[in-house]
């Protein structure tokens, strides 16, 4: 059934654009939305706009909500019991976050938005609910058969209304606001009024003169200030009613006035202007009703930002007066701008290869402007007809200049055209030809303020300058011994307020200077310049100037320059600060020192005092976003910008267009996502989240319904980030293993290349709990319990390290005495035996007079004295008592004091006045005295030595130092064959200790190092 109402619907559109052929276009431009931008299907049934700023779309395939940027789509659940089927027909706002809805078959049903649920209410199921504006608010009205319903804004059931008494059973009654007492009653194809205080009904007297079977005519609109009642009909098209003279006019006349409407009428919106707008299946017809004059807007597939589709359904108005067109092929938005925007586009022959180049205006202030190697066209002021100069040499144009009453075209050849704008007359100028005799084409034309006119032309053309008032040119070109040029051409310059002359083309970066005092020229080499050092940039696109001096540069692909002369320091602007491209392709200044940019990506304003960008696009209401020529011009008397893109001529005053894009957006958080599953309403808030609660994902959006895709954002956690965490476009933040604590979610929105933040201004309050593992009590048990265990632990390392201390000292003491035993019984047992030997041995050499006996008797008590002297060396070291280190230096000099005594050497010694109270072990006792005895044993035996020092010092270590006056050795052969010096490195490695020594004829010093415990 629907296929064929789509082919009768379609064959009746052919038939309509016929009758519309008559019909001016207008020139209106749209930002378009299908299923490949998201939505849910391009069948658009009804358009609504909630409380809090979203758009919501009622399709065929499903509900959808948009905010600027995304579609976020709804459907019916699979077993849903509330909704089984996508098809929607209607959708309203009928309480803050509540929508109503009517979907086929199901009938009426509602959707919360916060939740994002639908449910049931008491007039569920029913069919054909439809809303008016009352100056009370909305007032809902059921139709039923044979019977009306008026509805509270909670959609319960206030009153009904009985048919009128003269109409026939079975149909249904369909009523509509008119006034707090009266309502518009439809019953069939008759209409009529009811007053709601004493229920009478009142036919209005409409004359359908061609009511046709099937006729089936519905009320449309009321007009309240000509009070007039607008009814529409498939088949015949538009009637109006005036309550004031009580006629019917059939607006079809075909009188030739321009007024036809015949199609069918889906909705009349009310618009600016003394305009309606009259929704059918060609397109949309509107309607000045008070020049009486029509006018189409339609499709075109040539065009992307025109209606989406001529089969128009339904129109909405959203708080920032944009116009949604909703289409069988998807969803159009019109901007409030593009009511402000003057564009013209069908009266040039343009294509992809010859966009619109340049725009000057006359001094008949008609606009004339130039297409890329093509025609000049001429813009009439007054009648806005667009007509192409009619003159052999209008072709191949490069660019235009006004020169007085003259407008002057430049481009292929040497020759320049000249239309005067008072004769109307056009003059070939060849005086160019003997400075260019060879050039393609000439690039550049302009008149100096001093009246001197500037060429530039290809093939190292160079400049051109003519002298004012004087048939006298001069010539500047690369290579005359002056001048160096980086190209031989330049299209694009500016004149400082000094008259100086600022080149640039886009076949270099190279920006060239004129000074007129000294009449030279200079090149400028922006990667040497302070703030843009080392950077490679492409070619040049337009040049300006300010009123402070600076010079401002538009790249190929570079972004924005602002070069300040005075301190050779340049500025680089680009995306990241806001622009829409990078690619520029013209500049101009307003009178507000305002900076406009045409780019390749949308138009933008540089305010240059806030450091910010506005940029605006097709969805602001541009015609035509691609701007890739220096086609502009700036009208100071009319305050009127004009710029040209690539297919479209446009013209707006500065300051709507800037008025109409400021606007606060509203910011919200959009989902909160808690360990994956969604929060059932996004406005519950100081939530008590439990302990392992403490995954969250975060969806925001700020809703701009025009500059959404120029949102970028910016969020904190207060209690877990310190600093606003930077976003840019993305509408999402994720936080994982959040400890247990109190919390604020933040988010923040503006638009790019602005500095000023809006703020969200609901933020998200939560508290995630402490896991009982965490709580004071546990805390505290936890705390306890662990003094306890560690007391235990403590208590029970010490005992056991006291037991192992008891029965170390106990062995030491064992060992001690041990020590002591031996000491003891070798002093009592082998020193008595070994005096006895001595004494025994004296008593035989006195009584032996056999020389030989005696020598051998010598030797046998020489060697008793020996032993005897070892033997007490071996029981001082094993005597416990004699390990302090202040008893181990005493002794060691008591020793060194003896043995050199008895050899008749002097003795000298200086120690420490303070000795640490150190014990140290009988390992390092020994070794030590060992070898410094053995060093003394070495001074008395070889070194002939007189005198022998003794010095002991004691901090980290102890050392001793034995020197003499003797007479030396080799060190070099006592190293290889000596083993004096090998025992003393033995016994210090055994300690950790080392030796050292030196020896000359002066004597011999040997000093031992040991670490001390």
């Amino acid at each position: 059934m629907r296929n064929i109402i789509s082919v009768i619907t379609f064959l009746f559109l052919l038939f309509a654009n016929g009758w519309y052929s008559n019909a001016q276009n207008a020139n209106y431009s749209f930002t378009n939305y299908t299923t490949v931008q998201g939505l849910p299907n391009n069948n658009i049934a009804s358009i609504c706009q909630d409380s809090r700023g979203f758009l919501w779309i009622a399709t065929l395939e499903g509900l959808s909500r948009f905010d600027g940027k995304n579609f976020k789509n709804f459907y019916a659940g699979k077993n849903d019991s509330v909704v089984s089927s996508n098809t929607f027909g209607m959708v309203h706002e009928y309480k803050k976050g509540h929508l109503v809805l009517d979907i086929v078959p199901v009938g009426v049903i509602c959707f919360n938005t916060n939740t994002e649920t639908f449910y049931k209410t008491t007039i569920s199921g029913r069919r054909d609910i439809r809303i008016t504006k009352s100056s009370h608010g909305d007032i809902y009205f059921l139709a039923a058969c044979n019977k009306a319903y008026i509805l509270n804004n909670k959609l319960e059931i206030k009153d009904s209304i009985a048919k009128p008494p003269n109409e026939p059973m079975g149909y249904n009654l369909y009523a509509y606001y008119f006034s707090d007492s009266s309502l518009l009653i439809k019953s069939r194809s008759t209409f009529y009024f009811y007053n709601t205080k004493t229920k009478n009904y009142a036919e209005i007297p409409v004359d359908f003169d061609s009511p046709g079977q099937g006729s089936n005519w519905t009320f449309r609109y009321l007009d309240p200030v000509g009070q007039q009642l607008y009814f529409a009909d498939y088949y015949n098209g538009l009637y109006r009613y005036s309550l004031k003279t009580h006629k019917t006019e059939h607006l079809n006349r075909g009188d030739g006035s321009g007024l036809c409407v015949k199609s069918n009428i889906m909705q009349i919106v009310p618009r600016e202007n003394n305009e309606l707008w009259f929704l059918t299946n060609h397109g949309i017809d509107v309607w000045n009703t008070r020049t009486n004059t029509m006018s189409v807007i339609q499709s075109n597939t040539s065009k992307s930002n025109s209606l989406a589709y001529n089969i128009t359904t339904c129109a909405f108005t959203d708080k920032s007066n944009g116009i949604w067109i909703g289409t069988y092929k998807g969803l159009s938005k019109l901007n409030a701008n593009t009511l402000k925007i003057k564009s013209w586009s069908d009266g040039f022959s343009t294509n992809q290869d010859n966009s619109l180049m340049s725009v000057v205006e006359g001094s008949d202030e008609n606009i004339y402007v130039s297409l890329y190697f093509s025609k000049v066209y001429q813009l009439n002021s007054t009648t806005n007809k667009i007509t192409a100069w009619q003159h052999p040499l209008n072709n191949s144009t490069w660019n235009l200049f006004a020169r007085g009453d003259e407008i002057i075209k430049i481009g292929s050849g040497n020759s320049l055209l000249s239309y005067n704008t008072k004769t109307n007359k056009f003059t070939v100028l060849d005086y160019l030809k003997p400075y260019y005799p060879d050039i393609d084409i000439i690039t550049l034309g302009f008149v100096h303020s001093n009246g001197d006119e500037w060429y530039s032309a290809n093939k190292g053309g160079g400049f051109v300058r003519k002298l004012a008032n004087r048939n006298c040119f001069k010539t500047y070109k690369t290579g005359d011994g002056v001048n160096r040029f980086a190209s031989s051409y330049y299209c694009y310059y500016t004149e400082d307020d000094h008259g100086d002359l600022w080149f640039g083309v886009n076949k270099s970066s190279l920006l060239l200077h004129w000074n007129s005092k000294t009449d030279r020229f200079e090149e400028i080499n922006f990667s040497r310049t302070k703030g843009t050092e080392n950077r490679l940039l492409p070619g040049i696109n337009d040049i300006t100037h300010d009123t402070a001096g600076n010079i401002w540069v538009a790249f190929d692909g570079g972004g924005l320059l602002k070069y300040t002369p005075g301190n050779n320091s340049s500025v680089l602007y680009s995306v990241t600060d806001g622009l829409p491209a990078t690619h520029i392709s013209f500049l101009q200044f307003d009178k507000k020192n305002r900076l406009w940019l045409g780019t390749i990506n949308g138009l933008s304003c540089f305010i240059i005092n806030e450091n910010r960008f506005e940029n605006f696009k097709n969805e602001n209401g541009l015609p035509d976003d691609y701007f890739d020529s220096y086609c502009r011009y700036f009208d100071a008397k009319k305050n009127l910008l004009w710029f040209g893109s690539s297919t479209t001529l446009m013209s707006f005053n500065p300051e709507d267009l800037l008025n109409s894009n400021k606007q606060k957006f509203p910011v919200y958080i959009d989902e909160i996502i808690i360990n994956g599953k969604r929060l059932s309403d996004t406005l519950q808030n100081h939530l008590a989240l439990k302990a392992d609660e403490n995954n969250l994902l975060f969806h925001f959006t700020a809703i701009d319904l025009t500059n959404g895709k120029e949102i970028e954002y910016s969020y904190k956690m207060e209690g877990a980030d310190k600093s606003w965490i930077y976003n840019s476009t993305n509408q999402s933040a994720s936080y994982a293993n959040i400890k247990p604590g109190t919390y604020i979610f933040k988010v923040r929105a503006r638009y790019k290349g602005e500095n000023h933040w809006i703020e969200i201004k609901e933020p998200f309050e939560f508290k995630i709990a402490t896991p009982w593992s965490r709580s004071w009590w546990f805390f505290l048990l936890m705390v306890g319990l662990s003094g306890f265990l560690g007391w235990f632990i403590i208590r029970t390392y010490y005992l056991r390290r006291l037991e192992k201390q008891a029965a170390i000292i106990e062995k030491q003491q064992a060992i001690s005495e041990e020590r002591s035993r031996i000491a003891a019984d070798m002093h009592d047992d082998m020193g008595a035996g070994l005096s006895r030997i001595r004494y025994l041995s004296a008593s035989m050499k006195n009584e032996i007079q056999d020389e030989k006996l005696k020598h051998n008797l010598d030797t046998l008590i020489s060697s008793s004295d020996n032993l005897v002297d070892k033997m007490n060396d071996i029981i001082w070291t094993l005597n416990t008592g004699d390990e302090s280190l202040e008893e181990v230096i005493y002794y060691i000099r008591s020793q060194c004091s003896e043995m050199l005594d008895n050899a008749g050497v002097g003795f000298e010694y200086v120690i420490p006045e303070t000795i640490p109270d150190l014990i140290i072990s009988s390992e390092i006792k020994r070794n030590l005295y060992l070898a410094i005895k053995e060093a003394t044993h070495n001074v008395i035996k070889h070194a002939h030595a007189t005198q022998v020092n003794l010095l002991i010092q004691i901090g980290q270590q102890i050392t001793i130092r034995v020197s003499d006056n003797g007479k030396g050795f080799n060190t070099e052969e006592l190293t290889s064959k000596g083993n004096g010096l090998v025992n003393y490195q033995k016994r210090m490695a055994v300690i950790k200790g080392k030796v050292q020594y030196h020896s000359d004829k002066a004597g011999t010093e040997i000093c031992f190092e040991v670490p001390l415990p």
